[in-house]
This record gives C-alpha cells, structure tokens and sequence, in this order.
C-alpha cells in the first residue's frame, strides 16, 4: 500500500532532463538507468521515490509507502513541491481527500491525502492482528518497528531534519547527536537517545530520555615480553586466566543525569532546549562516571532504530478503536 502521485510537465520533459534534476539534488541516488530517483535522510528515516516513465502522459510518479509516521508526509512536501515547480507540472491525484485528477498543487492538499491514506495503511494493520490472531506488538515486532507517540516522533524529527545545518553552523568543534530510538529488553521500554562518546563535547536536546555514554576504554599496562625455553617462564596449565572484559558496551543513562551537568551554551536549537556540555564524558569526575555503572548496557539488551521505523500511537489506538 502506497500513496501514488502523478505529474505531467507542461513543457516536453526527458528521461535526461529527470535525471540531471535529481542527480543534483542532495540526498537522491538515480538508479543506472537514470528512471529512478530514490531519497533516503539517514537521520531521520524518511524514504520515498520518483519515477520516470516513458509516457506522454504523467511521466513522473511520485510514491511514498503507508503506515508510516505522520511526519514522512511533513518531510516529503517540499520535495515534491519543488519537482512540481522546476518541470511546471499538473498533478493527477487518485487519493480520497486529495488534490484531484487532474488537480492544482497544494502542500496542504498533498498532505491532506497523504493523511488519509495512512491512516488507511494502519487499518491493515488491525486487519493483520486480527487475521493472525496477533498482539500489535508482535505485529510491529515482525516488520522490526515500534509505536510512540506522535507528539514525541515529531520532536525528534524536527530535531534530526536540522541536525546537519546545525552541525555545519557549530562546526567541528563540538557535536550535534542524531536522535535515535531504543528499545531495552530488561525494562521492555521505547526511549529517545543520543550516543556521547570519548573527547567529544557536545549539545544534547532535552526531548531525549536517555544518553548512551559509550564506554571508555580502560588503560592496560604493557604486556611484558614473552619468554620461555630453559630460562623462561611459563604459565602453567593449572594457573585461572586473567578475567574476561566487561560485556557492557556503555551506559543507558537517565537523560536528566546528564543534563544536569551542561554549561552555558546553547538554550534552544531547532526550537527545543538543548544543552552544551563542553567536553567528553571521560572528562566528568569520578564519583560521577562511578554512578553511570548502576547504568550499564549488556550485548544484546538494546535494539536501536530510527525514526522511520516509528509508527504513531495514535494512529494504531484510533485504527484499533475502529474496528472493534
């Protein structure tokens, strides 16, 4: 299930002419044979395509697929805007609610149909529990996404879709994290993250609820030379081996136990609070990095997503309410 726009340029239009578009804009790969334009934002999970094809009529598909959060239609908008203004397209929109066919191009009529097909697509998801004698979580689980809530995805969208400029603005000397998603299997709980690791300052939005504070390595003496032979020395068989490391990889830690350590800095960026923390975790005192080990993360504990692996709360109770 997706949802299916079609242009048609008003001037004549080449296969050519789609590609040199698309293979300058950021964020596209064109497919070999110059037919597809595929967009993908790494930080924020949104994913969509453009397709040519060799007809007269409506060359220019634009296709996004359901059940997917609200903010896909937020981000895909302006892309599409901007297609219909560079080729001087007419739209043909065969979504209930939507634009038309033929139709005038709205943003606001794009995201109106986008909206209403969606929440289609998260009525098949009802349909699919009820046809599997499922739970929506396990649902979810098998095509490896989870539910939050919409306010909440919002919030780290609107942070991700600004984090590259906001980098680019700061520059290299302190880091702008990607809000990412978590689940943890010892509490069975979803969570907004940021990774901090070792030597990096960085500004941390306060819409997270936990930071993974990497751990640091710990400094081993050197190992003495080998010897052996008549005036060597050999461990012997019966002597324990040294203690295996630490599974932990870092540190799941409550998002106000780090906040609480910002300086001055930045009080909002991509309007939200955020703080600027100006050094590195390994650089925190002791008593504090103690207190991070009641925190620790074992291999296999947390499963990381991103944001477009996130499927609205409420579009799922609203579809869920629905049919019963």
């Amino acid at each position: 299930m997706s949802y299916d726009l079609f242009l048609t340029p008003r001037e004549p239009c080449s296969r050519g002419d789609f590609g040199a578009y698309f293979r300058a804009k950021h964020g596209y790969q064109l497919s070999e044979a110059g037919n597809q334009a595929f967009f993908e934002n790494e930080d924020t999970g949104t994913y969509f395509s453009f397709d040519w094809r060799d007809e007269a009529e409506r060359p220019i598909a634009f296709n996004m697929n359901y059940f997917r959060p609200h903010v896909f239609g937020l981000e895909a908008a302006p892309h599409v805007d901007a297609v219909v203004a560079h080729f001087g397209c007419t739209v043909d929109d065969p979504q209930m609610h939507g634009m038309g066919s033929p139709g005038t191009w709205s943003q606001e009529g794009f995201l109106r149909g986008w909206d209403e097909g969606n929440r289609f697509g998260y009525d098949a998801l009802l349909r699919a529990v009820a046809d599997e004698k499922a739970t929506v979580a396990s649902v979810l689980a098998s095509n490896g996404c989870f539910r939050a809530p919409a306010a909440d995805i919002r919030s780290a969208w609107e942070w991700n879709i600004r984090r590259r400029r906001m980098q680019v603005e700061h520059g290299e000397q302190i880091f702008i994290p990607r809000i990412m998603w978590g689940h943890f299997a010892p509490t069975d709980s979803v969570v907004r993250l940021v990774v901090w690791g070792g030597g990096v300052p960085i500004v941390i939005p306060r819409a997270i609820t936990h930071v993974i504070v990497m751990k640091m390595p710990t400094p081993q003496p050197p190992a003495p030379a080998a010897r052996g032979g008549l005036f060597g020395f050999m461990r012997r068989k019966s002597e324990p081996a040294p203690p295996a490391p630490s599974a932990a990889i870092g540190h799941l830690v409550p998002a106000q136990d780090i906040l609480s350590l910002g300086a001055a800095g930045p009080a909002e960026l991509a309007g939200q609070p955020a703080v600027r923390i100006p050094h590195g975790p390994e650089a925190l005192p002791a008593e504090v990095q103690a207190r991070f080990d009641a925190f620790a993360i074992e291999k296999g504990t947390l499963g990381l997503f991103s944001g477009g692996q996130a499927r609205d709360h409420e579009l799922i109770e609203a579809a869920m309410a629905a049919g019963r």
